[in-house]
């Protein structure tokens, strides 16, 4: 899975530096049928990481934590650059509120990592590509991520001045 995910990560890339209007509209109608299911596959990655800190099995959830992050930075790419109007389209309204709500979660499962291993650095990872995500997102699409602005500062927020995190 990890193969078929870094190919799609590059061909998304491809695709979101392509400039001419008819290649831009494929690249629309790509993320379209895609979006969703990235999606759903990012979550369940991520979600799978508790179950699997819970029992124990470290080298999983490093694995599992990759995937997450492989997924993340696809779903980064059409985010950015595959919705001609990204307040418009209601399945990206949707991830970005799940970065929000899981945001908290990757800092809170990043802390119960032993640090001296690598799911700790591949939590970390997960939760800065969170972050560029939502700071890109707010820089390449300012007026559709209005109705998340109070949100991400109560994220940032809480991010800063929690110490248990």
């Amino acid at each position: 899975q990890r193969c078929s995910l870094l190919t799609l990560r590059d061909v998304i890339k491809s695709f979101a530096s392509w400039r001419v209007v008819e290649q831009r509209r494929i690249f629309f109608e790509i993320t379209g049928s895609l979006f969703a299911y990235v999606s759903q596959i990012w979550v369940t990655h991520l979600s799978s990481v508790e179950d699997l800190v819970s029992h124990g099995q470290l080298d999983s959830v490093t694995d599992s934590l990759s995937l997450s992050c492989i997924c993340l930075k696809i779903l980064q790419l059409m985010l950015l650059y595959g919705f001609s109007r990204f307040n418009a389209d209601s399945d990206a309204i949707k991830n970005v509120e799940l970065f929000i709500q899981l945001a908290p979660k990757a800092l809170e499962l990043r802390s119960q990592l032993p640090v001296e291993h690598s799911s700790h650095e591949a939590a970390e990872n997960v939760v800065t590509t969170i972050m560029k995500t939502l700071y890109k997102l707010q820089r390449n699409h300012p007026i559709g991520y209005v109705s998340f602005i109070s949100s991400t500062f109560e994220l940032v927020y809480s991010t800063i001045f929690n110490q248990d995190i």
